[in-house]
Order: structure tokens, then sequence, then C-alpha cells
């Protein structure tokens, strides 16, 4: 199957070659693609927070009742999840770039840089970092600190005047490794009261995750078999999704670039 520009969410030439050649072996990094929901996508994002139940029929039939919010104007509609890829490629301002694992053909970690365009600082754009998520299995590999470093490398690219996100505070630390520093507070209002509940659940899971990496939790486990537990756990993943990959892995880039994002 060949890989076309229309495949990826924006164009691989966003792509840092700087990052590429500092990966470990066994991955890449490149764009969100269309097909990734046969690749695990939504699996890894659900340790992040809920994803709701989204089997492929829904993601590539019918899914009604998404709703886009983009600058001045709403546009809602009844849809598939693959046209809201298509939107938000459209809007050239969503940045969701994955690392995969090359054996496996699984996505094995992800995160999203927003644009937001201002009327401030000479109509300058600011990049929102989000859903930054490593696969448990992956973890110690750096991938984190890869993606965070590529989402800095596309802001600068594409003329952002900084980056910013919100984090926990069990993961200031990581993020002043990747160079981001402490800057006033995130204030917040929910609209789905349940959501509060939701992510809480979420946060402390993480937090649990977390302590286990740092020791403060006891798996009784030696610091390799508690790796390979988790290895285990990530490679019997692997053969569920199996039944559902529809690509084969891709090895090479688009030999035409028809257009810069």
């Amino acid at each position: 199957m060949t890989v076309t520009d229309d495949d990826f969410l924006f164009h691989p030439t966003l792509i840092s070659q700087a990052v590429r050649d500092s990966l470990v072996p066994g991955v890449q990094i490149r764009p969100l693609r269309r097909s990734d929901y046969s690749r695990g996508v939504l699996e890894v994002y659900s340790q992040l927070s809920t994803t709701g139940n989204i089997t492929q029929q829904k993601f590539e039939g019918n899914c009604h009742g998404l709703i886009y919010v983009y600058k001045l104007g709403i546009c809602a509609y009844g849809g598939t999840v693959l046209e809201r890829f298509d939107f938000l490629k459209s809007t050239k301002t969503y940045f969701t770039t994955v690392i995969e694992d090359t054996r496996s053909e699984l996505v094995v970690a992800c995160a999203t840089l927003l644009v937001e365009y201002k009327f401030l600082h000479e109509c300058g754009k600011i990049g929102h970092i989000e859903d930054v998520v490593v696969h448990d299995s992956q973890r110690g590999k750096r991938l984190g600190q890869k993606l965070i470093e590529q989402l800095q490398y596309i802001g600068r690219a594409i003329g952002c005047y900084k980056v910013i996100l919100n984090c926990t505070v069990e993961n200031v630390a990581f993020y002043e490794k990747c160079g981001l520093g402490k800057k006033d507070v995130q204030m917040a209002k929910y609209f789905e009261p349940r959501m509060i509940q939701v992510e809480s659940d979420h946060n402390q899971k993480n937090y649990e995750k977390y302590q286990q990496r740092q020791g403060t939790l006891d798996l009784g486990l030696s610091p390799n078999a508690t790796k390979s537990f988790h290895t285990m756990l990530y490679e019997a993943e692997q053969s569920l999704h199996s039944t559902l990959k529809q690509a084969p892995n891709m090895t090479t880039e688009p030999e035409e670039i028809k257009e810069s994002t």
C-alpha cells in the first residue's frame, strides 16, 4: 500500500531529522496517519484519559454528535472520526505526532501541538502542547522527551513565539528536563461535572504508575523483572490488535512533496 501526503495529518517534512536520528532503535517518529486506529493509537490515549467506546466501525462509520469549534466559527454535525481527521488536517493547526514500534507496527507514544493564532504580539502564534502519552511498556526510552523536542521543533518551524502546556505536579520535573519552565497557573471550568471525576481517576492511576517508576511502591519484583512484566503485558495487547491491522508498516516517506504545511 502506497503512503501519500493525504494519509498524514501534516507533512512529514516537519519531522526533525535530529529527533529521528536520536531515537532508540526499533521505533520511528511521524505524523498521525488516517489508519492509526488499527495501530492502537486509542489504546495509547486511554492510558492518559478516557477515550470512550470508539470501535473501528464508529471510527470509520457513523459517529454522531461531533462538534468542531474553530476560532470564531462553530461547525456542528454528525460524522465519522475520519471526518474529524480530515477537518483537523484542513485547519493546518493540529500537529499530532506519534512514535511507532517498527516491529509490531503499533503506535507506542503520541503528543499534539495545537497552534493558536493571536491578535497580540503582531498577530503572533502560540503552540499548545497537549495529550502527551507514552505506553507503559515503553517507559525509560526517552520517547516522551523526544516528542516534546519534536513539538518544539514544529513550533519554531511554523513561527510560534512560544509553546506552553498544562501538567500535573508530578510531571513538572520531566518538562523542566525538556527545557520548559513553570509560569503562572492553570484555571479550568468543567461543563460536564462527571469529567472531573473521570480525570481525577485517571490522574490517580497515572500517579500510582509514577510512584512505581520512582520505586515508592513495591511490586515485589526487581527493576528488570518489573520492566519484563510490563513488556509481557504489552506483547499480550499486541496480539489483540493484530487482527485489526490493515496497512503495512511505513518504511519510506512520500517521494514527492506537493506543498509545505
